[in-house]
């Protein structure tokens, strides 16, 4: 309720994390994604954070991450998740950070990589032709060169690209990652 009264329209919140970046192992709350534990877990806990999300009326502006940038190791088990979440939780919308991969139909907004998003247009706007939105965000990488990214260190006409490249290519949203996230040895 705080967030809202200061002009938060929107919040999310990550459900799982890969274990690491070459493994298929998605953890949710310590669990494996995958096993009976974890089920029985999701069971209980999805329908409850929806009807709660119902009952306090924002239920349209809850977005629920599935397991941060899913990649070509977890991507099966990304879906499986999205499927597990869809069935206990059909309401809440589906949103993750991504790089590009074969995760369609796992979730409802996609927020790529402004290059991820150059690079493999043609297939991600099927995603939009079938109903998902897209987004896009910034993380540590691509630096320099032709890439836009909101970096302390850029000009700052560079960092306004990314508003011009959202209307020109009809992104819905901007997912701003990491305000704080400063490179080893890097003074702010």
């Amino acid at each position: 309720d705080k967030a809202m009264a200061l002009g938060f329209e929107r919040f999310n919140y990550d459900l799982g994390f890969r274990r690491n970046w070459s493994e298929s192992t998605i953890l949710v709350n310590g669990m494996e994604s995958m096993s009976f534990e974890c089920y029985c877990y999701l069971a209980e806990m999805l329908p409850a954070l929806e009807n709660f999300l119902k009952e306090k009326g924002i239920i349209d502006k809850f977005y629920l991450g599935v397991a941060d940038e899913p990649n070509e190791a977890n991507a099966t088990e990304h879906r499986a998740l999205s499927g597990l979440i869809r069935k206990f939780a059909p309401s809440i919308k589906l949103m993750d950070a991504m790089h590009f991969g074969p995760v369609h139909g796992s979730v409802d907004i996609w927020i790529l990589l402004s290059a991820e998003y150059q690079a493999n247009k043609d297939i991600i706007d099927t995603y939009r032709k079938y109903g998902d939105e897209i987004w896009y965000y910034d993380c540590n990488n691509p630096r320099g060169g032709k890439h836009i990214n909101r970096f302390l260190d850029y000009a700052l006409l560079a960092t306004r690209y990314h508003f011009w490249a959202a209307y020109r290519y009809d992104l819905n949203g901007y997912l701003h990652w990491a305000v704080n996230g400063y490179q080893p040895g890097q003074n702010p």
